[in-house]
């Protein structure tokens, strides 16, 4: 049995989320997320793999809440009292425009600076 990990995992993904969020891929170093999660190098390397595949990984959580609250919110939401379908998704859509601040679209735009390949 291994040993028991010393941080909490979901703690530190959001903090490392929050960091991207603010700098983007290219902008943040390994040791920037060692001091923002007060985390050696070996063990966010160990728990998470490269920076590469810790920013997918927060990415790819990321875009499953944003998945999981539409579907929250075009079933049980205020929108889900329209009958058809597209009024839902559109009030739905609008709703997000007029709600999101830009910053947590740059999480979004900064996807694009992340390298198509990343050597081995």
């Amino acid at each position: 049995m291994g040993r028991k990990r010393g941080f909490d995992e979901t703690t530190v993904l959001d903090v490392v989320r929050d960091r991207f969020w603010t700098t983007g891929f290219d902008g943040t170093s390994t040791y920037d997320l060692m001091e923002a999660t007060g985390l050696g190098k070996g063990s966010i390397y160990k728990a998470f793999g490269n920076k590469h595949d810790l920013y997918v990984h927060v990415f790819s959580d990321y875009c499953q809440s944003l998945v999981a609250h539409a579907r929250e919110q075009l079933r049980d939401g205020p929108h889900a009292v329209l009958t058809s379908p597209m009024a839902r998704l559109e009030r739905y859509v609008v709703s997000l425009a007029d709600g999101w601040d830009a910053w947590k679209l740059s999480f979004i735009y900064r996807m694009q600076s992340l390298p198509r390949s990343v050597p081995s």
